[in-house]
């Protein structure tokens, strides 16, 4: 029997396998093997599956390993590895008899250490924003190491701790290393009310240079960084970026934060979609970047400036400083930065002519990015021109809607899934109550739907992504603060980062999206069912006839995109 083939993709938080093996005769499923070196500690197991069989009784929460209850699918992402975690693993095809057809097993992947690093000078960091994933509901004691006795206000650092990921974890480190090191940040801000972040900056004192902007308001006058403005006032270098304007609706959409040494020479920048508030770094779906080049650090320190001198307004000199794209980084790994407003969206035409050029496929994660000219219009454009292209994305969008559920009025959020050749939208609650009360009372008083809200906030995908052509050898990745759509390009403070040529970066942003794609793709499909009047998929095949789907178009794209072999050649 020919062995599997296995390719395992990872990023600084989780592992996405993807495997191929022609029908095998009498297969019922694959199970996972995983060798883990954690902290020193080796462990060899196979990953559990929480589907039983379909003739099964099966408990609710019940787990079983993958050799017990195999896997029916193609491609499988391991939540349960982290940061600095080296893995390895096989993927086995299980018999009728239930037993390892080891002659089709794959072959051990080759280690790997998991890793936020890109293979030039940008680090990609991600946190834990789907608070309703079955996999933190589940885990949750494991995940916060909960004590007995332990208040519900250590619980709820734990779990905030975890949420925030491996990006809160950074994002602190730096704060505290250039503390230390009596160095600088200078930061344009949209939202601040994170406590250990406002710890951070009053620690640096007068080196931390703050450009905080009004926030998310509706009219002129209000300010919603108010209590973090008052509690850092006097205490570090903090100026006003108040831009509200009542018929423009702009913006200080900005998140970065430039790292300088004690002589105010830039080393660093921080930038991405991460608000620096409970719900940005907990409760949303978000992504940073860390830019270890001085040369581009400096862009962001020049803008920075430019922000600064015109005050709260957009002068002369700050327009055009946006108006040209700013090249950076190396010959290897280049990169292009971009700041708006601008002129005639020219940074989203360049970010349009990238996407136009996909010949692999686009993945994407956008948070209302509007409705007409669009980066998400020119990827649906895309999508409906050329079937060929391997097309998997999210878009969020608040409806504006909401319900009163124990007393507590809950927006709904609009969930666009896109794969190529459809499109399928849903609707949310961004907060399930069912899964508070039921997964979160371990300990002697439950989370009530309000505690939760005031304490974590609403969950959503917040990430403004795009990624072109991951694994060529040309792969694009663009990222920022920007909104990808023409509101964020004529009237608010955004910045755009465009990488090129990073294989390792890119892969890190497979992983990320098509997590995130998942999950909503599992819950699109049961919603279908309902509306349908339908049941839901409802366990294992105890034949091997689910591998039936090697033979549709969609299962072959899917492959051949993450497995680049011919084998599956459309």
């Amino acid at each position: 029997m020919k062995k599997t083939k296995l390719k395992v993709f990872t990023n600084s938080d989780d592992a996405h396998l993807v495997w191929y093996h022609e029908k095998i005769q009498g297969c019922i499923g694959f199970a996972i093997k995983r060798k883990l070196i954690r902290n020193g500690e080796t462990s060899d197991d196979y990953l559990e599956n929480r589907v039983g069989f379909a003739d099964e009784t099966v408990q609710e929460g019940e787990r079983r390993s993958s050799l017990e209850w195999p896997i029916q699918r193609y491609n499988w992402t391991d939540h349960g590895v982290g940061f600095n975690d080296m893995v390895r693993y096989q993927v086995i095809p299980v018999g009728t008899n239930k037993k390892p057809m080891t002659d089709g097993a794959s072959e051990w992947s080759e280690p790997v250490t998991l890793s936020a690093k890109g293979n030039g000078p940008v680090s990609a960091y991600f946190n834990r924003g789907i608070v309703m994933s079955r996999f933190i509901r589940n885990n949750y004691k494991a995940i916060t190491n909960i004590k007995k006795g332990e208040s519900n206000e250590v619980f709820e650092q734990k779990l905030r701790a975890f949420l925030m990921g491996q990006l809160g974890v950074r994002l602190l480190e730096l704060l505290e290393e250039t503390a230390k090191n009596k160095g600088h940040i200078y930061a344009a801000l949209y939202e601040l009310n994170e406590p250990e972040i406002i710890g951070a900056f009053k620690k640096l004192g007068k080196h931390a240079h703050i450009l905080l902007s009004d926030g998310s308001i509706k009219s002129k006058g209000e300010d919603q960084n108010a209590d973090a403005r008052a509690e850092l006032n006097g205490k570090v270098d903090l100026y006003d970026r108040m831009i509200c304007n009542d018929k423009l609706g702009q913006l200080g959409h900005n998140k970065y934060i430039v790292f300088c040494d004690k002589n105010k020479n830039p080393i660093s920048v921080w930038t991405g979609s991460t608000n620096l508030t409970y719900t940005g770094l907990c409760t949303q779906v978000n992504n940073a970047i860390l830019v270890e080049d001085g040369g581009v650090a400096d862009i962001y320190l020049q803008h920075w400036h430019a922000l600064k001198d015109s005050d709260s307004t957009f002068s002369e000199d700050l327009l055009n400083f946006n108006s040209t794209v700013k090249p950076g980084g190396s010959r290897t790994h280049p990169c292009h930065v971009w700041f708006t407003p601008t002129p005639d969206k020219v940074e989203l035409e360049a970010a349009r002519e990238l996407i136009r050029k996909a010949q692999q496929g686009v993945l994407f994660l956008m948070f209302e990015p509007g409705t007409k000219d669009t980066l998400f219009n020119t990827i649906e454009e895309l999508n409906a021109e050329r079937p060929e292209l391997y097309i998997h994305g999210v878009k969020n969008k608040l409806t504006g809607k909401s319900k009163d559920d124990e007393n507590t009025k809950t927006e709904e959020a609009e969930v666009e899934l896109v794969k190529t050749g459809y499109t399928l939208s849903n609707t949310y609650d961004m907060i399930q109550p069912e899964g508070i009360a039921n997964g979160f009372a371990y300990w002697s008083e439950e989370i009530t739907r309000n505690r939760f809200l005031g304490k974590i906030g609403w969950a959503i995908i917040h990430s403004k992504v795009v990624l072109i052509d991951p694994f060529s050898n040309h792969p694009v990745l663009i990222t920022g603060s920007h909104n990808l759509g023409p509101k964020a390009s004529a009237k608010n403070d955004e910045n755009l980062f465009i990488a090129y040529r990073d294989k390792k970066l890119a892969e890190a942003y497979a992983v990320n999206i098509i997590s995130v794609y998942n999950h909503y793709r599992w819950r699109a499909y049961l919603q279908k069912m309902k509306t349908e009047n339908k049941d839901p998929w409802s366990g294992l095949n105890n034949s091997d006839e689910w591998q039936e789907r090697l033979n549709s178009r969609t299962q072959k794209m899917e492959l051949d995109f993450w497995l680049n072999t011919n084998t599956t050649e459309i």
